[in-house]
């Protein structure tokens, strides 16, 4: 049998990237940003240079939300279109928000904290960045080990 070298039918997966990305949620310089995050089920990062971290997230990446001293108590999937707001509303800070929305947005509890992730990843990771890449074998580990533990996961009626 031949494969043909082009495809008739479009992979709905072929752009779909495999990158992972934990983003710190900025609790301790304002424990707002955080809460609105996981509000507003989003990514976003606040003033230079720092804001343009999130216009490196792609469509179909999976973003861990990091509360510094808790761990991972977030996760979703990257939308792809990176939106611009004035910080917490204020005109005078007007497009200093760069957030992504996150898609299958879930929360984790209990938190996967920063020992636990070191731990399962074997990989001594520093989370003091505002926004890093991770390796898509300790992603998947990550992924796995958050998705095992109980979550508000949203109901498929609004998939």
């Amino acid at each position: 049998m031949e494969i043909s070298r082009f495809a008739i039918e479009d992979n709905p997966y072929e752009d779909v990237s495999t990158k992972f990305f934990i983003l710190n949620t900025n609790h301790r310089n304002n424990p707002a940003d955080h809460y609105d995050m996981i509000k507003r089920k989003k990514a976003a990062a606040y003033f230079d240079p720092w804001k343009h971290k999130i216009d490196q997230l792609a469509k179909g990446d999976t973003v861990f939300l990091y509360k510094s001293g808790i761990g991972i108590v977030a996760m979703g999937s990257a939308s792809g279109r990176v939106e611009r707001a004035p910080y917490q509303g204020n005109k005078d800070y007007a497009d200093e928000e760069h957030f992504m929305t996150l898609n299958g947005f879930r929360t984790i509890d209990p938190p996967l904290s920063a020992a636990e992730i070191k731990a399962i990843t074997r990989t001594d990771y520093v989370f003091r960045s505002t926004l890093f890449s991770i390796d898509e074998e300790s992603g998947t580990v990550i992924e796995r080990e958050c998705r095992e533990r109980k979550t508000n996961e949203p109901s498929t009626a609004s998939r």
